[in-house]
């Protein structure tokens, strides 16, 4: 199932062992960043927060190609735009 947060589609459940690439694909053949959750991991975002939740990390898939591992138990800083800025809060 796909989802839209601002610039980002957003894929629960994701397992990369058997998505990473389609996901991929999807991304810069549509222009949208992905944000894959996997399942036992969550996403809060508030304002221009966004902190992982649960045991597993979240994967983002950027248009561009970029592919980024946001780990779990921390809060990162972001801008939703074409083209995420992060940087690793605590």
């Amino acid at each position: 199932m796909v989802s839209r947060v601002g610039n980002y589609s957003i894929i629960t459940h994701f397992h990369d062992d058997d998505g990473g690439e389609k996901v991929k694909e999807y991304s810069e053949k549509n222009s949208h960043s992905v944000i894959a959750i996997p399942e036992g991991a969550g996403l809060i975002i508030e304002s221009d927060n966004m902190r992982v939740i649960g045991g597993k990390a979240i994967t983002i898939f950027e248009k561009n190609g970029t592919v980024m591992e946001m780990e779990p138990d921390r809060i990162y800083n972001f801008l939703m735009c074409d083209t995420i800025k992060m940087s690793y809060i605590t």
